[in-house]
């Protein structure tokens, strides 16, 4: 039984979109999974057979209650040497946050170059306008949670508006590969 586990382990990466970046050749594999109350599948990136932890992220998720719904959605698209994975957090269909990680490989291992966050609750009267308390102490945890671990730059005004139009971009490609298109 063990070996056939780690025959499988071996073989997983080869069953995977293969993409290229820069010099090297990746391969993509969703991997679905169920914790808890959290449905998904996770996209999870190999170099040579080898996990790329840094660069794997979820590509569709959701948890908690059906009255109170959170949805993390994942895509990524190669520019140039370079991986941007694209992530948006929503709660109860209403964007909380979206992030973008610029990747590369050196040698062996990943490199974060960037990352970006956009959430429009910044913005004090989208704020007043639309959301609640609730979803203001989402993003206030959400907020301090990444400038500690990822210290990403939080854009605003044209910036924003730039990032909204290319993940928006990227998540119709993921979906059209998704459905066949």
């Amino acid at each position: 039984m063990r070996s056939l586990l780690v025959a499988f382990m071996l073989l997983v990466p080869l069953f995977g979109e293969h993409i290229r970046l820069g010099t090297h050749l990746l391969t993509v594999v969703k991997s679905p999974y169920a914790e808890y109350d959290e449905k998904g599948i996770a996209l999870k990136f190999y170099l040579d057979k080898k996990l790329l932890p840094d660069l794997s992220t979820i590509l569709e998720e959701h948890s908690g209650a059906c009255n109170d719904r959170y949805t993390t959605l994942g895509a990524y698209r190669i520019v140039g040497d370079r991986l941007r994975i694209y992530e948006k957090f929503l709660h109860k269909r209403r964007l909380i946050a979206l992030v973008r990680s610029t990747y590369g490989i050196e040698g062996n291992r990943t490199v974060l170059y960037e990352k970006v966050v956009f959430a429009p609750m910044q913005n004090e009267a989208y704020e007043k306008a639309l959301l609640s308390d609730d979803i203001n102490a989402t993003l206030k945890r959400f907020v301090a949670m990444q400038e500690r671990l990822y210290k990403g730059r939080f854009l605003t005004g044209k910036e924003a508006k730039t990032l909204l139009e290319e993940a928006t971009d990227a998540f119709l490609q993921a979906n059209r590969l998704r459905w066949g298109e």
